[in-house]
């Protein structure tokens, strides 16, 4: 078991699955697993479920002969993706720009599958290259966590939810792998293991709002900018810390 169990843990609960986090990702990974029949446990540090996604726009990119088709958009997969690649100066990792491209389309199908309803007309999205962009019938990402909350409020059986607990540290096996967590409960500082059987999934958002950990990474393509207190963000000041990445480092995370 890793050192970084010195604090010390007063209580357990096991799932196959643990998610921290419960923005978009996190909560569309804990209906993907519950789908696939996993018993799942959502850890969040807020008091509120949706980080970040609940103050965005909610624009979803894919290619979408459908909707483009009626607005006589020309489009496809492999236009997609090379754009991504284009915005993000042709340094990101073609196979996952690829799985993100390939699969556009059916995120938006498998949301409109468990309630979520987009517009009939795409659009072009803040930075984006092309029109493709789907939004939301009702306006805003929040539109995304509520159709996720109703899901789990559908099958709560198996899959349970924590607000107001911040994860601290990953637990590991004697081989390294990672088996758990230990979170404490902000208002009773009472820790607690969470262990999963199949796996923990990291889905704490990003680090906008640290802006000490945004200037000492940014060696790359804006290495020339300041990316100080005179940038702004967008992201839940309180959520977008990157705190996911930085526990994720210590356990050997890249």
């Amino acid at each position: 078991v890793s050192a970084a169990l010195a604090i010390p843990a007063v209580a357990a609960e096991q799932a196959d699955v643990v998610i921290i986090g419960s923005g978009g990702a996190g909560l569309s990974a804990a209906v993907t697993a519950h789908d696939l029949g996993k018993k799942v446990i959502v850890l969040e540090k807020l008091g509120i479920l949706g980080g970040s996604t609940n103050v965005s726009e909610g624009a979803l990119n894919a290619a979408d002969p459908q909707r483009q088709g009626k607005q006589g958009i020309e489009d496809s997969i492999q236009k997609h993706y090379e754009q991504t690649m284009k915005g993000g100066h042709n340094i990101g990792n073609p196979d996952l720009v690829h799985y993100l491209t390939d699969h556009a389309l059916e995120s938006v199908h498998w949301l409109e599958s468990i309630g979520v309803k987009f517009k009939d007309e795409v659009g072009t999205a803040t930075g984006a290259l092309w029109q493709r962009s789907h939004y939301p019938a009702t306006p805003s990402g929040n539109t995304y966590i509520r159709s996720f909350e109703k899901y789990i409020a559908a099958h709560g059986n198996d899959m349970k939810v924590y607000t107001d607990m911040d994860a601290v540290s990953l637990i590991q096996d004697k081989a390294g792998r990672v088996i758990g967590v230990v979170a404490k409960d902000n208002h009773t500082g009472k820790t607690t293991k969470f262990m999963a059987d199949k796996g923990v999934i990291l889905a704490t958002g990003g680090f906008g709002a640290n802006v000490a950990l945004r200037q000492k990474v940014n060696t790359g393509v804006f290495k020339d900018y300041d990316l100080g207190k005179g940038i702004g963000c967008t992201n839940f000041n309180k959520s977008a810390q990157g705190s996911g990445i930085i526990m994720g480092e210590k356990v050997g995370a890249h």
